[in-house]
């Protein structure tokens, strides 16, 4: 999709190839969300990124609209598994540790265009899983040496939230007919599950409210 130049990006795994299926359920990450959310949950996004060579490079970010007080409850995680090495050369992830707790923008602590001194790469291996908060700054780095870097991205939000992409509408009806009951409760995609008017909800709209980028 020609969402974001200079990387690959391709939406609604669900849709894509059964195989991609098998991946939304792992225990762990399932755990995880649960841990994080202490909520039910659903599905919110299940995507794919390869950033090119000399492209990649993001200012940090949150993927979800910020607590405005400490006693807010978090909103979900998100999910990377590396198809292959991700390393400084390639286009790791950067993060900043403990910045899930603060309240607002990372706009409102840092200038988001400069190295943090508190940032670590997440240096992870083919096959490994990082999960953090939604709230946690993050952002991609730059691929300098071209390598491949893919990734696949599983957003999981509370059930009382939007999701970013909404399965119930841009799922074939054949494709949710064959989704096994966990996944069709996953994905919210029941027929005795709340239609999402939007297509789409993420925090992009509310960025470009706050800073016009």
């Amino acid at each position: 999709e020609p969402f974001e130049p200079g990387a690959e990006r391709l939406g609604n795994l669900v849709e894509k190839n059964k195989i991609f299926r098998d991946l939304l359920l792992v225990p762990e990450v399932i755990a995880s969300a649960k841990e994080v959310i202490k909520s039910d949950i659903k599905l919110s996004h299940y995507g794919f990124r390869n950033p090119l060579k000399g492209h990649g490079h993001q200012q940090y970010h949150i993927d979800v609209v910020p607590r405005k007080k400490i006693s807010d409850p978090y909103e979900g995680i998100i999910c990377t598994i590396f198809l292959d090495d991700a390393n400084k050369q390639n286009g790791v992830t950067r993060l900043i540790p403990k910045s899930h707790k603060k309240i607002g923008w990372p706009d409102d602590h840092i200038d988001p265009t400069v190295l943090h001194k508190d940032e670590i790469s997440a240096d992870c291996q083919a096959g490994s899983i990082l999960v953090i908060n939604l709230n946690t700054w993050h952002a991609g780095a730059k691929n300098l040496n071209g390598n491949s870097r893919k990734a696949i991205f599983i957003q999981i939000k509370r059930r009382d939230k939007p999701q970013l992409l909404n399965f119930k509408k841009y799922l074939k009806k054949e494709t949710i007919e064959n989704l096994n009951s966990e996944l069709k409760y996953f994905l919210a995609v029941r027929e005795i599950d709340p239609t999402q008017k939007e297509m789409s909800v993420g925090p992009g709209a509310e960025y470009r409210k706050k800073f016009g980028t």
